[in-house]
């Protein structure tokens, strides 16, 4: 039977391992082994996949560094890739850039100790790169509460709506809007169409539309190769759906949504003004919607939203589910980061709503690549 003194020296051993820091290590790039980031033991998104950030890498060639946290075993516990972005607001790190989601993914155990050794790493990784904030498209609410109490700041206002496919259409439907069911039948009866597009060109006629409404939103766009490598990595898997919507035979609308893991994701919506008020937006989704239950998918999420905003009533529409993503931001240089209100990008907004569409497509994938 062991002593009073031998049972204090082991509880004592074990709070000093509780006190113990993790290890890390901090890579280029990405790792494809089997400790991949998207695992299921580690919680990943559809962005957190080494294709979606090859699509980054190879088109706008954004440095990665990984940071990977191990457990006591040797095992990966955690790990988050930071995009390096440069330009003219500084230097910045996100994880990840142009994703709904992103940031650290890590088992659900010790996470002290997970925050202790991740926050130490980035740290030294924003002193490498003098870089003014480090950004978190989303984290785990416990770990997120780790990171709070280490520097970090929610973003209070941003997350995500989602809707509950688990049910029979007609009960998904009845929780829709009055004005979002009156615009789909109007929609029927003006001879509205939705098709799913299977083909490759179906992204230059994206594009088109897709362009114009990036102006009307002041907005830069991505550029022309974005979206054919996103189509070119996951259309052929079916991990992506693009939904066009025709009126006597044009394009007048499309949805772009990524697929991952029984999840639907609204990636993009694009329709051009006479599409908004023949209520284009209401017929697209709702049809989406429609068309993901019945194809067996658990979740459709409305993806990455400002709220309060027009956008956010647009999707509670629907009938979601408002769902904190957990977004945080650690600042290092200055007071902020980079959002929409801030008075050079409003300004910058304010140029590329008159800039003609030729133009806006040559500068416009520039400064999209540098203001993520």
């Amino acid at each position: 039977m062991e002593t009073l003194d031998c049972c204090s020296q082991r509880l004592q051993e074990y709070e000093k391992m509780k006190r113990q820091q993790f290890e890390y290590e901090i890579t280029d790039d990405i790792d494809n082994g089997p400790n991949d980031p998207s695992d299921e033991a580690l919680d990943g998104t559809f962005f957190h996949q080494p294709k979606w950030f090859r699509v980054l890498k190879e088109t706008y060639g954004y440095r990665f560094q990984t940071v990977t946290v191990f457990g006591d075993d040797k095992e990966t516990v955690c790990r988050l890739s930071l995009c390096i972005v440069k330009g003219i607001f500084g230097t910045r790190l996100v994880s990840l850039p142009f994703s709904d989601y992103g940031g650290p993914v890590s088992r659900n155990l010790d996470l002290f100790r997970i925050g202790s050794a991740l926050s130490e790493a980035i740290d030294s990784l924003a002193t490498e790169h003098t870089a003014r904030y480090v950004l978190f498209k989303s984290t785990s609410p416990r770990l997120a509460q780790i990171l709070l109490s280490r520097g970090f700041k929610m973003i209070d206002n941003l997350g995500t709506y989602v809707v509950d496919l688990n049910r029979p259409f007609s009960e998904i439907e009845s929780w829709f809007e009055g004005d979002v069911r009156r615009r789909v039948r109007k929609g029927a009866q003006d001879g509205l169409e939705i098709l799913n597009e299977r083909d490759e060109d179906s992204i230059e006629e994206f594009y088109k539309v897709y362009l114009g409404d990036m102006k009307r939103h002041g907005s830069p766009p991505h550029n022309r190769r974005y979206f054919k490598w996103i189509w070119r990595t996951f259309g052929q898997s079916g991990e992506l759906r693009l939904v066009r919507c025709k009126y006597h035979g044009n394009a007048i609308g499309f949805a772009l949504h990524l697929l991952h893991k029984h999840t639907a994701l609204f990636y993009m919506g694009v329709w051009p003004g006479n599409a908004r008020k023949m209520g284009v937006p209401a017929f697209l989704m709702a049809n989406s919607i429609k068309s993901f239950s019945e194809d067996g998918y658990r979740v459709y999420d409305f993806g990455r939203t400002f709220c309060p905003s027009g956008e956010a009533a647009f999707k509670q529409s629907f009938g979601g589910n408002y769902r904190s993503q957990n977004s945080l931001v650690r600042i290092y240089d200055g007071d902020e980061f980079l959002e929409q209100s801030n008075w050079k990008y409003r300004t910058l907004s304010n140029v590329l709503r008159v800039t003609p569409l030729t133009l806006l497509g040559k500068i416009g994938p520039m400064l999209k690549q540098q203001l993520e």
